[in-house]
């Protein structure tokens, strides 16, 4: 995901979820979210357990100078499938200083049993580049962990190009 570090308006991210349109599904969805309180994503493709997504986010029409690109594109592709979704959406004036290697938000989980089964979701082959073209991924990526109901014992482990969070299933 991406943020502006210095006033959070909204957050451009792509989404992979279990139920996130009442439909009992994995999907995966590209969101650009809340500007004043309202959603906008793209289109949804279906995903599965054990698939692999690959998503890339570019900023256009850069201001250098400014820090802002106000044009963003955000595109997941279904690796198995060969589905792909592109969103297309601004930036609302915000500099995306603050990235994100991974995140994992967890609506309406009752159970630990409920994440995947082998105690972990991994993202790899994180990229950040500069406007002008350099590569800014950081060499660790700060870990932060917020608890919650269920307490599944969550942790964070990182390299310069991986997340992984891992959980407890045990009930």
């Amino acid at each position: 995901g991406l943020e502006d570090g210095q006033n959070v308006v909204t957050i451009l991210q792509p989404v992979l979820a279990w139920n996130g349109f009442s439909d009992a599904k994995w999907t995966v969805t590209n969101w650009n979210c809340c500007k004043s309180g309202t959603t906008y994503h793209g289109s949804t493709i279906a995903a599965a357990t054990g698939d692999k997504i690959k998503t890339s986010m570019a900023g256009s029409s850069c201001n250098v100078g400014g820090g802002t690109c106000p044009n963003w594109q955000i595109i997941s592709t279904n690796k198995r499938t060969g589905q792909k979704t592109t969103f297309d959406t601004q930036s609302y004036g915000q500099r995306f200083t603050w990235y994100f290697g991974g995140a994992k938000e967890a609506y309406f989980v009752t159970q630990c049993s409920h994440f995947p089964a082998n105690g972990s979701i991994k993202f790899s082959g994180l990229h950040v580049y500069d406007m002008a073209g350099a590569e800014s991924t950081p060499a660790s990526w700060s870990q932060f962990v917020s608890g919650g109901a269920p307490a599944c014992h969550y942790e964070v482990a990182t390299t310069t190009h991986t997340t992984k969070i891992r959980f407890d299933t045990s009930p």
